[in-house]
């Protein structure tokens, strides 16, 4: 989005400088804080006189509120490209709940409210992308004991605690992407919680249909987390309900 001569000035090293008289860390740091979607990867220095800029264009991936209003549109390495009065479309930049980013300024490094949540969220945002649970809609980190993701804004996905990540993460990537038949269907909306273990250990997943992908709610503590039996098994008085959950099978 920049022209060459916006770039050549935000170098900011005069023509004849001597060609070893500045610093690239310095260099990349100020010209991605003139011109925040620039997107470094390397400065050459070619005797006698020629300076090689790399250099792309910094994607918008995330976006977090800030502690003084408004939102920051973030890139891949958490850079803030631009602050947006509202929230964008979260099909387009992912949506992070939780977690604030302060003091944002175009060009720099967010800096977050809290850097524990700000781990989890990498951990999260990582690992999802890496196997395949993708893509996302929004990480919401507000509570560390119920984590959860918003998978193509229409499944919530409850991971609970940080604990075995990337476990929860590929089992709900196995229930919710991989086409084996013993999963959701592709198109399926609604709650998948896989923070539970079985007595053996092993990942056991909860689905319930329908109901709203908002900001996810925890249940009340006397609700029942585990989905009743399937239909086949429950009673007849219950099974309206079976058929609106399912407890899936484990991993």
């Amino acid at each position: 989005p920049y022209t060459e001569q916006a770039v050549i000035e935000a170098f900011g090293t005069p023509f004849g400088n001597n060609l070893f008289g500045f610093s690239k860390a310095k260099v990349t740091q100020l010209m991605e804080q003139t011109l925040p979607y620039l997107d470094i990867q390397a400065i050459h220095r070619r005797p006698p006189g020629e300076i090689v800029i790399e250099a792309g264009v910094a994607q918008e991936r995330l976006q977090a509120e800030c502690s003084e209003g408004g939102w920051a549109v973030l890139s891949q390495e958490r850079k803030v490209l631009r602050i947006s009065e509202q929230p964008q479309d979260p099909t387009q930049i992912m949506l992070v709940r939780g977690l604030k980013a302060v003091n944002a300024e175009p060009g720099k490094i967010m800096q977050s409210d809290s850097p524990e949540k700000e781990q989890e969220l990498l951990s999260i945002w990582t690992q999802a992308e890496q196997i395949g649970l993708w893509p996302l809609t929004e990480i919401d980190v507000t509570d560390s004991l119920e984590l959860n993701v918003l998978l193509q804004n229409r499944l919530r996905i409850v991971l609970g605690t940080s604990y075995d990540m990337a476990y929860k993460l590929d089992w709900a990537y196995r229930l919710a992407v991989m086409s084996t038949g013993e999963g959701l269907a592709p198109d399926a909306v609604g709650t998948l919680n896989v923070s539970a273990r079985s007595e053996e250990g092993r990942g056991k997943a909860v689905y319930l249909a329908g109901g709203s992908v908002g900001a996810y709610e925890p249940p009340p503590a006397e609700a029942p987390v585990e989905a009743p039996e399937p239909a086949a098994e429950a009673p007849p008085e219950q099974n309206a309900e079976a058929e609106a959950s399912l407890a899936l099978g484990q991993a």
